[in-house]
């Protein structure tokens, strides 16, 4: 698949941290060159933030998203940046070995995908965990969602990097190892956080997918809506209970 950073670029320019004889400066240069690399995509609006959708599982839940980004259109939103497990993979299929057979539920996965997933809006994606089951089967299957359809823009997998405005943003699907940045958006716990003075907003799930008994409204499915106002940074965090959306933290600031 088509990244859009030059991994290439970025991987010598790794190699050459590793010499030992860079005098402090050379090594500040090249950390900059990387992160200029990295960096290249910027978004000056208001952006929404989803993750772990687990297309075509059990757990899925096309009115979620579909209401969401229904939400996200009523606000002028078309900027959309999604931490990983856009798909279920195989997690529900281990008593599968075929390859074939394998491939023809990831080929089922995507088109299910293809056919319901709402149009018009710019989605940055990186890949989790159970997405990389299409990687290790066939990484054609992928092709026709990130080259084919241009709402869908590939950023890496595990990690993608963007600028939101002036600010540094990391997209992490696990506990992968990144560059520093002003914030980090992180999926995979399928539960919402952002602890006061941290630089992390872990993202819930938009499914029905939870980590075991729910206790307490941030295990609850539901998304984020960041905004800018005058170099005022803040977020609302919304959640689907009951059938029905709701606010529950309105204008949090980010970057403390």
């Amino acid at each position: 698949m088509k990244e859009i950073i030059n991994q290439v670029a970025i991987d010598e320019l790794k190699a050459q941290l590793s010499h030992s004889s860079l005098t402090p400066q050379k090594r500040k240069k090249l950390l900059c060159k990387i992160k200029k690399l990295l960096f290249l995509i910027t978004i000056n609006e208001s952006i929404g933030l989803i993750s772990d959708t687990h297309i075509g599982s059990k757990d899925e839940n096309f009115e979620y998203i579909k209401k969401t980004y229904d939400f996200f259109y009523q606000k002028g939103i078309s900027k959309v940046l999604h931490t990983g497990d856009l798909f279920d993979g195989l997690c529900e299929h281990q008593n599968i070995y075929e390859k074939s057979k394998k491939n023809a539920i990831c080929q089922r996965q995507l088109d299910h995908l293809l056919k319901e997933y709402p149009g018009g809006f710019e989605n940055f994606i990186i890949l989790g965990n159970h997405d990389e089951d299409f990687l290790r089967l066939n990484d054609s299957i992928l092709d026709s969602l990130f080259l084919d359809r241009e709402d869908f823009i590939y950023l890496g997998t595990n990690v993608g990097y963007l600028k939101w405005y002036d600010k540094t943003i990391v997209m992490k699907h696990q506990n992968e190892d990144t560059f520093a940045s002003d914030l980090i958006l992180k999926g995979h716990a399928h539960f919402f956080s952002y602890p006061e003075f941290k630089k992390t907003l872990r993202l819930p799930s938009l499914s029905d997918n939870h980590p075991g008994k729910i206790q307490n409204r941030n295990q609850l499915p539901g998304f984020i809506i960041c905004e800018n106002e005058d170099n005022n940074y803040f977020f609302d965090y919304y959640i689907f209970q009951e059938g029905s959306m709701k606010r529950v933290l309105k204008q949090q600031f980010l970057f403390h």
